[in-house]
């Protein structure tokens, strides 16, 4: 999980590791991105706006891996609103693409649970040969 929001990194993590998942943090984009890009997750949690290197940059640098790992963006931008430009040439909106499920912030937890949940079966079966 990558955010920036200590609290809700700290509270979001404990729920999930009652649900029975690992879950490892980073808090700025820098350190986040260097863990999505070393270690081997089922699932990226990642918020956009974050400090160092904002999870755009990290989409980018993880899209080739997108059929590996289930990514969730988790934003607080407003529904509709502008998306900020990026230093890359690659389009904000493109790079969102990448991602398998957006939710905005404030988030329904159990909305989150069962997302994560969806995306960890369809890993499962990618990895055991079965078809969706």
């Amino acid at each position: 999980m990558i955010d920036d929001d200590r609290e809700l990194c700290e509270e979001f993590a404990e729920t999930l590791a009652e649900e029975g998942h690992r879950v490892t943090t980073a808090h700025d984009g820098a350190s986040g991105r260097e863990l999505a890009g070393t270690l081997d997750y089922d699932i990226l949690l990642l918020d956009l706006r974050l400090p160092i290197v904002s999870g755009f940059d990290i989409l980018q640098s993880i899209k080739a891996r997108r059929d590996s790992i289930g990514i969730i963006v988790m934003s607080g931008y407003p529904v509709g609103s502008k998306l900020p430009a990026l230093d890359s040439d690659s389009d904000p909106g493109e790079l969102l693409k990448v991602a398998h499920v957006i939710f905005h912030k404030p988030f329904d937890v159990s909305e989150m649970l069962q997302a994560i949940l969806v995306l960890s079966r369809e890993k499962k079966n990618r990895a055991s040969g079965g078809s969706l």
